[in-house]
């Protein structure tokens, strides 16, 4: 990651300053015990940033940004400069396939009310060192009128407006129910299909009517995922399930259309699935995987 004077998670000025310390500066794994290994017999894995002392002139230079509470630290070019730094660690993860302890703690807003999703997605992205945050964390609600034509163009109005809001990298989701025999309706208006007065359960009931004496049922359920930031770059995953509309309701868990989305391969509706069978093969699922996956690469890339 570049740095400069502007915070590259909000966008804000930061203070300049430094960190004074007493002696060379190294990164060191962590081994199988949980113990560092700070030194003693393991100086071949360890990654020297630099030197730095109270004693003289050397200090680490640091920056702090008082909106996002994080210190910046560039690395010190007395011992490596940058790119044979990035060379010695990228060589060393790969070696390893490990990936460093500490560091910095990115905050990203999901565009959500719902506390489910802000548990799921905190679970999956908290082992990239990543914290996620409600918009009702950092007191702001979002409203945006979705008018996308498809799942991608929602999420990113979501997103964007999120991240506009809050000067921090933002994440948001849209899915659906796509039917072939409905030329791939509800889509992007499966939560609003029948108008505001129907409940999840008048919305499958008017789906099955329009689709009696329908001898195609195919569908799929579809999410995009997608994170804003506030340089401008986004991210955006996609997630599917196949399966078929049953005749007739079956199961008790979940949502919206589980009850009559049947998946052949399960022989169950998603109703009838577990929490844990769901989540496995599921389009959210699916699409939180393959973010994650992104999100470590992208972040891999701009440390």
């Amino acid at each position: 990651m570049e740095i400069t004077s502007v915070c590259p998670y909000c966008g804000k000025e930061m203070r300049d300053g430094a960190i004074p310390v007493l002696r060379d500066i190294y990164w060191c794994p962590r081994g199988e015990d949980g113990m560092l290994k700070d030194g003693f017999g393991d100086e071949k894995e360890q990654v020297c940033l630099g030197r730095a002392g109270l004693l003289g002139d050397y200090y680490t230079p640091a920056r702090y940004c008082e909106s996002c509470k994080v210190v910046i630290v560039p690395v010190p070019e007395i011992e490596w400069p940058l790119d044979k730094l990035d060379k010695k660690f990228t060589a060393w993860q790969e070696e390893t396939g490990k990936r460093p302890v500490g560091g910095l703690t990115m905050k990203f807003v999901l565009a959500t009310q719902n506390p489910k999703k802000l548990k799921e997605m905190s679970a999956i992205l908290g082992e990239l060192g990543v914290e996620v945050v409600s918009e009702a964390d950092i007191g702001v609600k979002i409203e945006v009128e979705e008018t996308g034509e498809t799942f991608a163009e929602n999420s990113l109005l979501k997103a964007k407006a999120v991240m506009e809001a809050t000067k921090l990298p933002a994440i948001a989701d849209d899915s659906g129910l796509c039917v072939d025999a409905l030329n791939g309706g509800p889509g992007v208006y499966s939560a609003r299909f029948g108008g505001e007065g129907l409940d999840d359960t008048g919305r499958y009931r008017l789906l099955l009517q329009m689709l009696h004496g329908q001898a195609d049922r195919r569908a799929h359920f579809h999410t995009t995922i997608t994170c804003a930031f506030p340089n401008g770059d986004v991210l955006q995953d996609d997630g599917e399930v196949e399966g078929t509309i049953a005749f007739a309701p079956m199961g008790e868990n979940g949502f919206g259309y589980d009850p009559v989305f049947f998946v052949p391969d399960k022989r169950k509706t998603f109703a009838q699935l577990t929490a844990e069978e769901k989540a496995e093969i599921s389009h959210r699922g699916k699409a939180l995987r393959a973010f994650k996956e992104t999100l470590k690469n992208y972040l891999a890339e701009h440390q």
